[in-house]
C-alpha cells in the first residue's frame, strides 16, 4: 500500500469512532474506493496491507504491548480488524468520499 505521509497519526488510545476518522485522514482516495468496493465478505484479505497501516499508524502495537488486553480487539490485530470493518461500513454510507473529511458538527474540512 503506497500512501504520501503527510502530517502524524493521533495515537491510541481513542473511541473506535475517532480512530476510524483518523485512519480516513491519511487514506488516499483511491484506497478509500478500493476498501468501498471490496466485497464485505473479503475484508479479511486487507489484514496484512491495510490492516499493517492501521496498526503502524496508530501504534496499536505499542498500545497493545503496554494495555494488554483492554480493548474490543484485544490484540494490535484484532483491533485492526474491527476497524477496517468499521471503515468498510462508513464508506458504504458516505458515498461522498470527498465529505468523509468533514466536521460532521461544523462541516469545516479536519485536513489539509
Amino acid at each position: 500500500m503506497e500512501t504520501t505521509e503527510q502530517k502524524p497519526w493521533k495515537k491510541y488510545p481513542m473511541t473506535r469512532n475517532e480512530a476510524v476518522q483518523e485512519v480516513l485522514k491519511h487514506l488516499p482516495e483511491d484506497i478509500k474506493k478500493e476498501l468501498a468496493n471490496t466485497p464485505k465478505d473479503q475484508l479479511m484479505m486487507l489484514h496484512h496491507g491495510l490492516g499493517t497501516y492501521i496498526r503502524n499508524g496508530l501504534s496499536l502495537w505499542k498500545y497493545y504491548a503496554e494495555n494488554p488486553k483492554t480493548d474490543i480487539g484485544e490484540t494490535a490485530d484484532g483491533e485492526s480488524v474491527i476497524l477496517i470493518k468499521d471503515i468498510w461500513e462508513y464508506l458504504q454510507t458516505h458515498g461522498n468520499y470527498k465529505d468523509i473529511l468533514k466536521d460532521p458538527i461544523t462541516s469545516e474540512k479536519l485536513s489539509d
